[in-house]
């Protein structure tokens, strides 16, 4: 059984990343990390599938939200715990969005962990 602790059932969110922190007893070591899954409520998937860990019955994950209402599943590694979370995403249209500052040390060998559909010669996190 899931237990969250930052988060309940049909909240609105007003920021499209979401840290998720909450207890899940695993019963073995292979259902050692969360599964999210998220849909909208159309039950289409908006995002790929993600695994986090889970240390101690303890897990904390990052979920990406759609604009309007989202379902996210989460679940043990071998589907004995599952539960699902209804959340609203409402963008703020009139607050200006963040950008993200990457900073370097003098001695960093100047690599940026990306994924890999996100290798483009092009982009400015490759021009470091």
């Amino acid at each position: 059984m899931f237990k969250f602790h930052n988060i309940n059932d049909g909240e609105d969110i007003y920021q499209r990343c979401l840290l998720i922190t909450g207890q899940c007893e695993a019963s073995n070591q292979q259902d050692s990390f969360v599964q999210v899954d998220t849909t909208n409520e159309s039950g289409i998937e908006t995002f790929p599938s993600h695994r986090w860990p889970l240390c101690g019955g303890w897990f904390k994950c990052l979920v990406l939200l759609t604009p309007g209402k989202n379902i996210v599943k989460l679940s043990t590694g071998n589907g004995e715990h599952t539960t699902e979370l209804p959340l609203t995403y409402i963008p703020l249209t009139n607050t200006p969005p963040l950008h993200l500052a990457i900073m370097v040390a003098k001695d960093s060998p100047l690599l940026v962990d990306c994924p890999r559909t996100s290798l483009d010669p092009f982009l400015p996190h490759t021009q470091i």
